[in-house]
């Protein structure tokens, strides 16, 4: 039997093209960006917010009860303020400020003193001088 002989291959190719190579450190420098941003980030927080405060303990506690609801009140909030014609920082501010402060007074209220906020969060540490276990009092002897 007589083989047929293979079909001519195309030339390879050598190298990309400008347009790939120049995508391509794109794609790195914004990544680079990316975490040169994050680090830097962390590195002010630890900086200039490494002491503690209420303000920013409540904000941490009250997080997780606000990303739990806060979709259908963002969603509703985007609805109504869509038929706005401003620009889309305005709408985003406005969308915020309405939001912002039922869903603090509903963890305030609803969570923060109730069991669904130990489940949430955990035990919260008692107050300075309160003993952490009322059974371990003084040894008496």
């Amino acid at each position: 039997m007589a083989r047929k002989p293979l079909p001519a291959r195309e030339p390879v190719k050598s190298g990309a093209s400008p347009l790939s190579v120049i995508r391509l450190a794109g794609a790195i420098a914004y990544a680079l960006a990316i975490w040169t941003t994050s680090f830097a980030a962390i590195g002010l927080a630890l900086r200039f917010m490494a002491g503690f405060s209420r303000t920013r303990r409540y904000l941490a506690d009250a997080s997780y009860w606000l990303y739990l609801i806060h979709m259908p009140i963002v969603m509703a909030l985007q609805l109504a303020v869509s038929q706005f014609d401003w620009p889309w920082p305005a709408k985003y501010a406005l969308i915020l400020l309405v939001a912002m402060p039922p869903m603090l007074a509903s963890y305030h209220l609803l969570v923060r003193g109730t069991i669904i906020g130990w489940l949430l969060n955990g035990r919260r540490p008692q107050p300075d001088g309160a003993p952490r276990n009322a059974a371990a009092g003084p040894a008496s002897g």
